[in-house]
């Protein structure tokens, strides 16, 4: 019983950055395991991010210790030595596993009502969730302080340029958060997960480029670096714009109705906007 119990609480480690590891709760246990035990007996691997893919160790799942962690069917290393070097993808992946083991999942062949399992309350096979290891990054100003700061250690011009715009993004989402407080929860995975994980990569390029900035592999890395601050600043810009989404369909549909009505009460003279540019 008393290893069960230990089993079944959270257990919390740390990295050098200090970001909390998170493992999954007893019910969570049960819930994934018996999903991907279904699962790997008839797929080798299970794709979870771009270029990213899980399959057991041996031939047969056994449980989460037995996974490796694949990138572009490359074996990096188990997930336990994964969530160690970097727990917040780590968390992600756990987060991506419940809600796949949530999925219905075709039988192999009909279950009798012994092997059933009582099903899972909803509110009981909640995703893990890790309170906050850094508090002061919850809001847009504290990870622009903190980007800045890694900024000025960035030698990469193209990198600083792309970095000085993801800050200006940012004051821009937080802008949008305060006019349209009811959507902020479109922020949610932006501030836990994305900006997070760019944390992580900026700490990391900056301590590789002080002892191996001449090596080969370093300028591929400045390149593919470019292209995720690429692709993180484009998904700011449409979550910015999906803040307001709502409030522009209501401003269309307002000004619609309006020239509707002007017409309709015979005050506005045909082509009247003929010479106005769409």
């Amino acid at each position: 019983m008393t290893k069960n119990n230990e089993e079944r609480q959270t257990i919390r480690r740390r990295s050098s950055s200090g970001q909390s590891r998170t493992r999954l709760s007893g019910r969570q246990s049960d819930l994934v395991n018996e999903a991907l035990s279904r699962y790997f007996r008839t797929h080798e691997k299970l794709p979870l991010l771009e270029e990213i893919s899980l399959r057991p160790e041996k031939a047969e799942y056994t449980g989460l210790r037995n996974l490796v962690l694949l990138k572009d069917d490359d074996c990096i290393g188990t997930l336990d030595e994964f969530g160690e070097r970097y727990p917040r993808l780590y968390n992600e992946i756990l987060r991506l596993l419940v809600e796949f083991a949530k999925q219905p999942q075709t039988e192999e062949k009909p279950q009798t009502t012994a092997d059933q399992k009582p099903e899972v309350p909803a509110e009981e096979a909640d995703l893990p969730q890790a309170e906050p290891a850094q508090p002061e990054l919850d809001r847009a100003e504290a990870y622009i302080e903190k980007i800045n700061a890694l900024n000025t250690e960035i030698a990469n011009e193209s990198i600083t340029n792309g970095l000085y715009q993801t800050c200006a993004l940012l004051k821009h989402l937080a802008i949008a958060e305060e006019k349209f407080p009811e959507n902020k929860d479109k922020l949610d995975k932006l501030y836990q997960y994305y900006l997070p994980i760019l944390l992580d990569i900026l700490e990391n390029y900056k301590n590789i480029g002080q002892s191996a900035s001449n090596h080969e592999d370093f300028h591929e890395a400045e390149d593919r670096l470019n292209k995720t601050i690429i692709l993180i600043n484009e998904a700011m810009k449409t979550i910015s714009a999906t803040m307001a989404e709502d409030d522009l369909m209501s401003l269309s549909a307002d000004m619609t109705t309006l020239e509707a009505l002007l017409k309709k009460d015979g005050l506005v003279q045909e082509g009247t906007l003929s010479g106005v540019r769409k």
